[in-house]
């Protein structure tokens, strides 16, 4: 964790050191990496050109690997847990 106030609380909310949620975390960072990795991240050059929607071809999509989308839309959120779950 980038801070060590989310490793304090993570310590408080679950009665243990910090260091112990530190290492915690860390064991299990170490084993999501390795599960992770087996997997590719990232489609091969044939596939990207297989699935390449014709308009994006056809604006020299053809150097373009991947597209990352960092669209937020800021909402008002309804205060009913009920509600708030529709929405996501």
């Amino acid at each position: 964790m980038r801070t060590g106030t989310a490793m304090d609380l993570a310590a408080r909310l679950f009665g243990i050191s910090a260091g112990a949620a530190s290492e915690i975390c860390q064991t299990w960072w170490v084993y999501m990496h390795m599960e992770v990795e087996r997997e590719s991240a990232w489609p091969t050059r044939a596939e990207v050109d297989h699935r390449m929607p014709p308009a994006f071809a056809k604006m020299g999509g053809g150097k373009m690997r991947v597209v990352i989308d960092c669209t937020e839309i800021i909402i008002e959120a309804p205060n009913d847990p009920l509600l708030r779950k529709a929405y996501w």
